[in-house]
């Protein structure tokens, strides 16, 4: 059984995140954390697309995640673009958690697109290393 970092509760099945070494018992506790300014840990994470879907670990996430390791690292913009995102996706993030209807419309009007986008990009470098 883990304890909520934040709140300090008992739980069986608590939330972590890639970027944060802590665990949390709820969304709540996980948006309070954030709502106080903490900063992300040298591990890294998809902020926006973790508080759309409410799973670090859910499928999208991991994707995206690869994209960034895979190909925005390897990019001098790429890696502008992380540093500016990893300052200021738990903003994001912090707003996004808080209203289902900000899920969604984030969700379908930014992770998704962003998703298939990604996925195109895996599927053409698959087929490229097979010519």
């Amino acid at each position: 059984m883990s304890k909520c970092n934040w709140c300090g509760e008992h739980t069986s099945d608590p939330l972590s995140f890639d970027n944060y070494e802590e665990e949390f018992c709820s969304m709540r506790c996980f948006d309070q954390f954030l709502t106080r300014g903490y900063k992300p840990t040298e591990r890294s994470g998809c902020f926006v697309a973790t508080a759309c879907l409410g799973d670090y670990n859910h499928p999208v996430v991991l994707d995206l995640r690869r994209f960034r390791d895979e190909f925005l690292k390897r990019k001098t913009w790429g890696r502008h673009f992380i540093t500016w995102y990893y300052a200021k996706g738990p903003i994001f993030a912090k707003k996004i958690v808080k209203s289902t209807t900000i899920k969604r419309v984030v969700y379908m009007l930014l992770i998704k697109p962003l998703h298939l986008t990604t996925s195109a990009y895996f599927w053409f470098e698959e087929r490229r290393k097979k010519i």
